[in-house]
């Protein structure tokens, strides 16, 4: 198109990979493009992130009786404890696996990992943690392990699919089948977060909600209850912790705990000050 353009309006012909002047502007347009993404506050945030009580409510509201709740239900618990990129559940089953101990007896936890997926092709990758799945003793509803067998259970020897989130059939009722041989497509699981949001009756109209806000969400929360930065990277994946910034969403109920500590901090000194200057 632009060589198209540059021959309707200019009269020239030009070779995009050769010609030396369109090269030097490309090359000045990354370098100004690599300048402008480590400015992290040029970044903005690109979903909103949940309250603890608000998230709670949206796993709660899930219908696990159901295809379609119980996938939902363990996608925004999964999401959440492993700090899922919005559109990294769009992968295969294979990146799940049941660790065993070296007696190879079942552990309880799920690990997972991209390295672990038969089509793992190298790069990136391979530089990759692996994160678990950890029983949830105190509140088995809300158990992630427990979901992930449910979901597996559930799938039939007809699934070929090597997606982990399939299609729901609707005559399941009838057939005791769940799940049909064919995968939820991407465009349908990025509204699955904000659709839950809604639900639950969450005014999102003034944010912006996506599958992301589950990373977002992960992410301030961990920071703001004190986890160190280097333990939030083992999770999340990044690279190092200038990246955590954007992420970080101040509510009002932090705020109010940050000046909780900075008063009694005051009020602390004053008590300290008045006792040695008796």
């Amino acid at each position: 198109m632009v060589q198209e353009k540059y021959f309707i309006e200019h009269q020239r012909d030009f070779n995009p990979f050769v010609d030396q002047e369109f090269n030097d502007a490309r090359q000045a347009r990354n370098a100004k493009r690599k300048i402008l993404q480590n400015m992290l506050e040029k970044r903005k945030v690109s979903a909103v992130a949940f309250k603890s009580d608000e998230y709670e409510k949206m796993i709660n509201n899930c219908q696990e009786k159901t295809p379609e709740g119980l996938q939902i239900k363990f996608y925004l618990i999964a999401s959440l404890e492993l700090a899922w990129r919005e559109g990294e559940a769009v992968k295969c089953l294979h990146y799940f696996q049941e660790e065993l101990d070296h007696n190879s007896k079942p552990t309880g936890r799920i690990a997972y990992n991209p390295v672990f997926s038969k089509t793992c092709q190298g790069g990136d990758q391979k530089l990759c943690d692996t994160k678990w799945l950890i029983p949830n003793q105190e509140n088995s509803r809300r158990c992630p392990v427990r979901l992930y067998k449910l979901l597996l259970e559930k799938r039939t020897d007809k699934i070929k699919t090597d997606r982990f989130f399939i299609t729901p059939n609707p005559f399941y009722q009838k057939s005791g089948i769940w799940y049909m041989n064919c995968p939820v497509g991407q465009n349908h699981l990025s509204i699955w977060t904000k659709m839950c949001a809604r639900k639950s009756g969450l005014h999102i109209n003034k944010h912006k909600v996506s599958n992301h806000s589950s990373r977002s969400t992960a992410v301030s929360n961990m920071l703001q209850v004190g986890i160190q930065e280097q333990e939030v990277l083992k999770i999340t994946g990044h690279v190092n912790a200038a990246s955590l910034k954007p992420y970080l969403q101040i509510n009002e109920e932090h705020h109010s705990d940050i000046v909780r500590r900075l008063r009694n901090t005051c009020l602390l000194t004053f008590v300290i000050y008045i006792k040695y200057n008796k």
